[in-house]
């Protein structure tokens, strides 16, 4: 989730807030940090955000303005003819992430599949 508009920011922030053992456990699983180590740091905040006390418990995640992580692949990766195959691999650990903040922002989880 890149640079969310504020309204679903404060919805996932609202989630982590409530309960922040729930979201330190789907991004710190073995799967997750062994694929992507840890959320990028690419925008956090040098504060607590308004309106949560600066001693908050997930006072580290609230600060995050973006939840995103990645993983980089070579030349002969990218080339494989195996990328599909090694893109879903690399997919599953991120995917109880994506279903939380999916979760966080309203949304009902998928059903079928296409």
């Amino acid at each position: 989730l890149w640079m969310p508009e504020r309204g679903a920011l404060a919805k996932v922030r609202d989630r982590i807030a409530e309960n922040p053992a729930g979201f330190v456990r789907v991004i710190t699983s073995a799967g997750f940090k062994r694929t992507y180590g840890t959320l990028s740091e690419e925008a956090v905040l040098t504060r607590t955000p308004r309106g949560y006390p600066a001693d908050h418990a997930a006072e580290r995640w609230l600060r995050y303005k973006s939840f995103t992580s990645s993983v980089t692949l070579t030349d002969a990766q990218v080339r494989s003819p195996r990328l599909g195959d090694l893109v879903m691999r690399r997919y599953e650990p991120l995917l109880p992430l994506v279903r939380w903040l999916n979760s966080a922002l309203g949304y009902p989880p998928q059903t079928a599949r296409y």
